[in-house]
């Protein structure tokens, strides 16, 4: 795995979450995690990425925006 690791703080601070929550979602297999140490847990970047998209993708659809609306 290349590129950007954040902390669980971080990555929680940004979705607007609990640090729980995103310990939940790493437990759910939503959120990749690597642990560096038995206190250092971080997530790459790019599954950051995937997990919004794949959110936005689920909203869209439960919307029932069609392909133009949804660019």
């Amino acid at each position: 795995m290349k590129g950007e690791f954040l902390r669980v703080s971080m990555v929680a601070d940004w979705l607007g979450v609990t640090k729980k929550r995103v310990y939940s979602l790493i437990q759910q297999g939503s959120l990749e995690a690597v642990r560096f140490g038995p206190r250092q847990t971080r997530i790459p970047r790019s599954s950051v990425d995937s997990l919004i998209e794949r959110l936005a993708r689920q909203h869209r659809q439960a919307l029932g925006l069609s392909a133009e609306e949804r660019l």
